[in-house]
């Protein structure tokens, strides 16, 4: 073997292993980004439906009778709605009373 096959021998082994390893790389980068986002979406996914899930049972009042509702079924629903609804118009009514009153006390 030359000098010159020796080395185009040895130039062609490292360029393999370079892109090999170069290949190898790119491969453990994208299983990570994949797992990454993967997670990030499983994490969305349960905030998501937990909020609904708490919204719907403390603020309508469906499932377990919370807020007027009455265990469930659409008349839950309804009577939770109108628990809501009612609240909203007394927290309204107070705060009308209480700036009438400003009006009129004050001179």
């Amino acid at each position: 073997m030359t000098m010159t096959e020796l080395v185009v021998a040895t130039a062609t082994a490292t360029a393999t292993a370079a892109a090999a390893a170069a290949a190898a790389a790119a491969a453990v980068v994208v299983v990570v980004v994949v797992v990454v986002v993967v997670v990030v979406v499983v994490v969305v996914v349960v905030v998501v439906v937990v909020v609904v899930v708490v919204v719907v049972v403390v603020y309508i009042g469906v499932g377990d009778g919370s807020n007027g509702g009455n265990g469930g079924g659409s008349g839950g629903n309804a009577d939770g709605w109108r628990w809501w609804r009612k609240k909203r118009r007394v927290d309204a009514s107070e705060s009308e009373s209480v700036l009438l009153r400003s009006r009129t006390y004050s001179f």
